[in-house]
């Protein structure tokens, strides 16, 4: 009787567990997938768990186990087209990291399976995609056809008009014309106004061409079309991560990790985008350690991706932080200039004293250092908060300094700049003439300012501006 009821379970899971499994697996939940397979794998053998194990372990990088588990699924029942598809797409990641002549003759593999598969199954979009794929990267020397590929979109639009539009794209991609690629993307959207990977999609192709603005928008459409997937939440934060909107960015993080908790990616993406900015480094150095405190998801970026991006921003970091001439509490004199008391860790890149010179590229090479920091341009001086970094990071101060012919806030407090940002003014500087020598010796200045209306100053912790002219 007990046997009979574990028999009976089994065949529920058999009968059930394919949706189950291959939904999570469509929705990039692999871990979850994992789980519900391994569970079965200890008690049943059937050609099903070794296909769901070998699509798992693939996605988690293991680069030996998974032709073999796909072997057994097609030798266990030959009759199934998504297992000799199974076979061929393993054969094909095993081919993008071998050798020339093995790259033939595991193309050759592919070729017989995916064949095999579509003639068993010929509406299988999957393998039809694969074969296209096939199709448009292979060498002429194993079948490869720009024509032929052409010919498989059109016979995959026929089953599902949606992937056909994603499959023109694909082509369009391939061919180097963005144009035709956006509007087959935007046929997708609009054929499957509710489809999640063909609005993703679309998201993806504006973020990756600059067009941040509307890859976020098409992102938050494809996240009210499924919460619970992480991909929207991807782009979001890369998105967000460019245009440096840091309130929205982390508030997408946020509920991306609280909607999909298995996959941290978010954390992933928009560190790379900081990175590759340089800016706000310490944010990117909490986000990739944040990634690195649980297992990447399946086909997510690695533990070894992420260390390697750590490594990266902490060079960075580095780089724009490390002193070149420091001056520490003391006055540091230049030329025909003055003198003015400097704070710990300038970086003076190649010349000491060179930010106080009058190229505001300068400004990029100052990162925060946990203190106030005097930096100049070529007009203008001030402290800059923690957290401002490079020059991108230090674009909205950089305004406010060219555009405020006068400012002079002397209590050591916040100095608000309408609309730009706010600094710290030093109240060393002369802020009184229309140049900003931020240099002059300040017994001289000070002898000059009988009161703060004749500079134009403001004594409060704000900014006053003044018309140039």
């Amino acid at each position: 009787m007990k046997g009979a009821v574990i028999l009976a379970l089994l065949a529920v899971w058999r009968c059930g567990a394919q949706t189950e499994a291959e939904n999570l697996i469509e929705a990039g939940h692999w871990k979850r997938a994992r789980a519900v397979v391994q569970a079965n794998a200890r008690q049943s053998h059937d050609a099903l768990t070794q296909f769901l194990l070998s699509q798992i372990h693939n996605a988690f990088g293991d680069r030996e186990s998974p032709l073999p588990l796909a072997e057994k699924a097609v030798s266990l029942d030959g009759s199934v087209a998504k297992y000799h598809r199974q076979v061929a797409e393993v054969t094909g990641v095993m081919a993008q990291h071998a050798g020339f002549l093995q790259q033939i003759l595991l193309a050759r593999r592919f070729r017989h399976e995916i064949d095999t598969a579509l003639s068993l199954d010929a509406r299988d979009v999957q393998g039809l995609r694969d074969l296209m794929e096939y199709y448009l990267v292979a060498p002429g020397i194993v079948g490869g056809d720009k024509d032929k590929a052409r010919e498989m979109a059109v016979r995959i639009a026929r089953v599902d008009a949606v992937q056909g539009c994603l499959a023109q794209a694909r082509l369009a991609e391939a061919a180097g014309e963005p144009s035709h690629e956006e509007a087959m993307l935007r046929n997708a959207v609009e054929t499957g106004p509710s489809h999640y990977r063909a609005r993703v999609a679309l998201a993806a192709f504006l973020l990756s061409h600059g067009n941040w603005e509307a890859a976020r928008q098409e992102a938050a459409v494809a996240e009210k079309i499924d919460s619970t997937r992480v991909d929207a939440y991807a782009v979001a934060s890369a998105a967000n991560a460019h245009l440096g909107q840091m309130s929205e960015l982390e508030s997408v993080v946020g509920t991306a990790e609280k909607q999909v908790p298995d996959d941290l990616s978010p954390y992933f993406r928009a560190a790379e985008i900081l990175l590759a900015r340089g800016q706000e480094l310490e944010r990117a150095q909490r986000y990739l350690r944040r990634y690195m405190a649980a297992e990447p998801e399946g086909n997510a970026p690695s533990l070894s991706d992420a260390r390697t991006k750590l490594e990266q921003v902490r060079a960075k970091t580095r780089s724009v932080t490390g002193t070149r001439a420091s001056v520490s509490g003391t006055r540091a004199s230049v030329p025909g200039m003055g003198c003015a008391d400097w704070v710990l860790r300038f970086d003076h890149w190649k010349r000491a004293l060179r930010p106080l010179g009058r190229g505001p590229w300068y400004l990029g090479r100052v990162a925060p250092t946990g203190t106030r920091t005097s930096i100049t341009g070529n007009v203008r001086c001030a402290h800059w908060d923690e957290g401002f970094g490079t020059w991108d990071g230090l674009r909205p101060l950089g305004r406010a300094l060219r555009s405020l012919e006068t400012c002079a806030a002397l209590t050591g407090t916040r100095a608000s700049a309408p609309g730009t940002g706010c600094a710290h003014w030093d109240a060393r500087f002369d802020h009184r003439e229309h140049t900003i020598s931020p240099l002059k010796t300040y017994a001289s200045v000070a002898a000059e300012r009988a009161s703060p209306a004749q500079s134009g100053a403001s004594l409060s912790g704000t900014c006053a501006s003044r018309a140039p002219g």
